[in-house]
C-alpha cells in the first residue's frame, strides 16, 4: 500500500496548507511536461487527492476492519428469531440508503484548464440540524404501531382466496420515532434538517485536460439515517476568442495579406500562460497552409497548429496590375 505521506514528504500531523504546498512543489519537479517520471507523478497526484480531502484522509488514517463474528451474528439474527422469521429484526437491520446525487455544470476557460485553478463553491443544501442533532425535537418516543422499525406489513388481496404481504412505510411515524408536537425543535421545526450553505473547495490541476467530471462524495443533501448523495461536477469548456482545443492541440486561425503570403510574415502569439511565442514563416504561404509548432499545445504532448488564410484584395489599380505582370 502506498504511503501517501511519504510520497509528499510529510508527517501525519501535516495541515491542509502543508499538503497543498508540498504537492505544488513536487508537481513543478515531477510533472511529465517538466521531464518528470509519469508513474511518480501519478503517485504524487493520488496522494494529494486522498490527503487533501478530509473524509478520505480520515478513512486512510483509520482504516476499518470488518468484524466477521458480528457480521455472521447479525445475518443469523436478521432471518431467525427463535426458529421463525423475525420481521422486527429484519426492519432494524436494513442497509443504509444513499441519498440522491446532484449534478452541477462548471464552465472553465482554456486559461483555467491550462494553468489550473482553486475552485471555491458555495453549495446551498439540506443539512442535519445541529441544534436537535437530526432528532426533530427533545421528547421522542418509539412508535407503537411499527415497534420502532418505521415499516409495517400490509396484506393485499391479489386474487380469489389469495393474499400477499408487502412491506410499507409506517404512516404514524418517521422511521420509527414520534416527536412530541409541543417539543419540536424551533430551528428545524421538527424537520430534522435545515437549508444552509456549505463552502466546498477542490482543485483543477494544471494541464489536466482529461478530467471532465469531478465527483465530490457524500456532499449532497443530508438526512438522518441516510448517506448523503454525491455532488457531480461536469466541466464545460468555454469558447475562447483566439484558440480552439482539439484533444492536446491548440488551433489558431491567422489571417494574412497577399503581400505577407508572398513575402513572408512574423508575429507574436500570447499563450494561455501569458508567455509570448514568436512565429516566423518565410517565403510563400498558400491559403489554408498549416504550420505546426510542437510542444506548445495544451500540454507537452500537444502542438500549436496555425492555419493561414490569405485575404485577397477585392480590386487592383492599373499600376498594381502592371507591377504584377512585370514580375510574374
Amino acid at each position: 500500500m502506498t504511503d501517501y505521506y511519504k510520497e509528499l514528504g510529510l508527517e501525519k500531523s501535516a495541515t491542509q496548507d502543508d499538503i497543498k504546498k508540498a504537492y505544488r512543489k513536487l508537481v513543478m519537479v515531477h510533472h511529465p511536461d517538466k521531464g518528470g517520471d509519469q508513474e511518480k507523478f501519478k503517485k504524487i497526484s493520488e496522494s494529494y487527492e486522498v490527503l487533501s480531502d478530509p473524509e478520505k484522509r480520515r478513512n486512510y488514517d483509520t482504516p476499518q476492519q470488518p468484524n466477521m463474528h458480528n457480521i455472521n451474528s447479525n445475518l443469523f439474527s436478521m432471518f431467525f428469531n427463535g426458529g421463525g422469521v423475525g420481521f422486527s429484526n429484519m426492519f432494524s437491520n436494513q442497509n443504509t440508503v444513499k441519498g440522491q446525487s446532484v449534478v452541477h455544470t462548471l464552465e472553465l476557460s482554456l486559461e483555467e484548464l491550462y494553468n489550473g485553478k482553486n475552485i471555491v463553491l458555495s453549495c446551498n443544501k439540506k443539512m442535519i440540524c445541529n441544534k436537535c442533532e437530526g432528532k426533530g425535537g427533545s421528547n421522542i418516543t418509539k412508535c407503537t404501531k411499527c415497534n420502532g422499525s418505521g415499516q409495517c406489513l400490509k396484506n393485499i388481496q391479489i386474487g380469489p382466496f389469495m393474499m400477499q404481504q408487502i412491506v410499507t412505510k409506517c404512516d404514524q411515524c418517521d422511521k420509527g420515532n414520534i416527536v412530541d408536537p409541543e417539543q419540536k425543535c424551533d430551528k428545524c421545526n421538527g424537520n430534522k434538517v435545515v437549508q444552509d450553505n456549505e463552502i466546498i473547495k477542490f482543485d483543477i490541476l494544471p494541464k489536466n485536460i482529461d478530467t471532465r467530471k469531478i465527483v465530490l462524495e457524500n456532499k449532497a443533501d443530508e438526512y438522518p439515517g441516510t448517506i448523503p448523495g454525491d455532488i457531480i461536477i461536469i466541466i464545460k469548456e468555454k469558447q475562447h476568442p483566439v484558440f480552439t482545443r482539439e484533444d492536446n492541440n491548440l488551433k489558431l486561425d491567422k489571417k494574412i495579406s497577399l503581400k505577407q503570403s508572398l513575402c513572408g510574415i512574423d508575429f507574436n502569439i500570447t499563450h494561455l500562460d501569458g508567455r509570448t511565442i514568436f512565429v516566423k514563416k518565410d517565403g510563400v504561404t498558400c491559403d489554408n497552409y498549416i504550420q505546426t509548432i510542437p510542444h506548445d499545445g495544451m500540454n507537452n504532448e500537444g502542438s500549436l497548429i496555425i492555419t493561414y488564410h490569405v485575404e485577397f484584395p477585392i480590386s487592383l489599380t492599373d499600376e498594381q496590375q502592371e507591377c504584377i505582370k512585370k514580375f510574374f
